[in-house]
């Protein structure tokens, strides 16, 4: 036998026995969730809890649609307006290095938000988190 065919045998063993180890049954163990909260936690005073951000908040703010602004992080436009006025501010990369922030606003106001960027289709995924 030639060193050719030796080598095909040899690699086309091994190419055989590697596709069964991916055949191996596995179990797989139940995955458990901790319970669901069906309800915020009401706070002395009659005050209930923002969802975003745990403060005590007025009923009328806590039904209100929560405000979603990308903000932008360059270093040319700082300093931010209204960032620390959110109830949830996330930091996600966009193209070249640079970073957004998605400001979440439910029972806070901010007068001003600046400087506003526009929306990338998946922040859209990570604000309905």
């Amino acid at each position: 036998m030639g060193a050719r065919a030796r080598t095909a045998g040899v690699v086309a063993l091994t190419l055989v026995l590697t596709g069964f180890s991916g055949c191996a049954w596995r179990t797989h163990s139940p995955i458990v969730l901790p319970p669901a909260i069906a309800e915020p936690a009401a706070l002395p005073g009659g005050h209930d809890a923002c969802p975003l951000c745990g403060e005590p908040a007025e009923e009328a703010q806590i039904a209100r649609r929560i405000l979603a602004v990308v903000i932008d992080n360059h270093p040319l436009s700082r300093p931010q307006a209204g960032l620390t006025r959110a109830c949830l501010v996330f930091e996600f990369p966009v193209e070249g290095g640079m970073t957004r922030f998605l400001a979440m606003y439910l029972c806070r106001e901010a007068p001003v938000l600046l400087p506003i960027r526009s929306l990338r289709p998946y922040f859209l995924d990570w604000a309905a988190e």
